[in-house]
């Protein structure tokens, strides 16, 4: 069944928005916001789920969420990822990887704000965060998350959702799907 056109979009806005030259400068919008991720060094779990990115959602919350197990992917260029895709919805599409954007972390997305399609800035859990991304696809069913989960790393949630429910609003449903995430830190 092919899914190549969602997750090939959603690979493109991550590369995009990521690449995007410029140098980071920092706008604090809240406490959280005003260093670099809001946090001082990984914690112990954040590797193991950088190593292993499918253990970030369990099956039962996968399912609550419409999705089936995760499925590793490697050919994202900057380490394990994790896709987990909608047994009801053939499209849905969320892909959940990690980088450092050159060392720069959320940084280098609030640097490259000019250059992006949509820009706000959440609080998931503990952790600072940004929704972000080139290219405007909301209304199509995508949106794009990334949070700071350690100095100058950044957990990327690529959330390709154009059918069923949360096909009108992709990005809360990203917000949902990556609290959970950040809440399973502790477990991972």
């Amino acid at each position: 069944m092919p899914r190549p056109a969602p997750f090939v979009f959603a690979l493109l806005a991550f590369a995009v928005t990521a690449c995007s030259p410029g140098t980071p400068t920092p706008t604090g919008t809240s406490s959280a916001a005003a260093t670099t991720t809001g946090r001082a060094e990984a914690a112990p779990s954040v590797a193991g789920l950088r190593e292993e990115p499918c253990t970030g959602l369990t099956a039962e919350q996968a399912a609550s969420f419409d999705l089936a197990p995760g499925k590793p992917i490697s050919d994202v260029g900057h380490g394990p990822g994790c896709m987990w895709l909608s047994p009801s919805h053939d499209a849905n599409v969320v892909n959940l990887s990690f980088d450092d954007l050159g060392g720069g972390g959320l940084a280098r997305i609030r640097a490259n704000r000019a250059d992006h399609a949509y820009h706000d800035e959440v609080g998931i859990g503990d952790y600072p965060a940004i929704f972000a991304s080139s290219f405007d696809l909301r209304s199509e069913g995508d949106c794009t998350l990334w949070v700071g989960v350690a100095d100058g790393l950044v957990m990327t949630l690529g959330a390709s959702l154009p059918g069923g429910p949360d096909a009108a609003d992709p990005c809360s449903a990203a917000e949902r799907i990556a609290t959970a995430i950040a809440a399973n830190l502790g477990n991972t």
